[in-house]
């Protein structure tokens, strides 16, 4: 089952999407901001187990998603990208998601039903390991 990283400074969200996860039988683990999100995907890949996916509100105190996706694409195994935002301050939520679009696998506005929650995990998981698949071959 893939491993799935959930960044996101509102502990309901982080909590309820963690728990649809893991009723579909994923392992999943928490970070409530940028920063610790970042923290988690160097430890882990320090001792060599890597995320498949990183799921990552864009507004967050102190480091947000489009720093951590930046960061994660600049330095990190590749993996599995999906942007979520409710908007914030002068920014639309639909806005956040078009700018960070083409660094990232998935896109949800909040809120967004369950249904289309987990059909983006699936597109990401199936895409994230063609791209595994392939990088193997070459």
């Amino acid at each position: 089952m893939p491993k799935i990283l959930i960044a996101d400074d509102n502990a309901y969200m982080r909590k309820a999407m963690s728990r649809l996860l893991k009723k579909r039988g994923h392992i999943v683990d928490t970070a409530c901001n940028g920063r610790e999100a970042a923290m988690k995907i160097i430890r882990n890949e320090k001792s060599e187990r890597y995320y498949d996916i990183l799921i990552t509100d864009l507004m967050m105190p102190d480091i947000d998603g489009f720093k951590l996706v930046e960061m994660v694409r600049q330095n990190a195994k590749p993996l599995g990208i999906i942007a979520i935002t409710g908007g914030g301050g002068n920014v639309d939520a639909q806005d956040a998601l078009d700018m960070i679009k083409p660094y990232i696998d998935q896109s949800l506005a909040k809120p967004f039903k369950h249904e289309d929650f987990i059909v983006a995990v699936e597109n990401a998981v199936k895409k994230h390991w063609r791209r595994m698949s392939a990088s193997m071959q070459t």
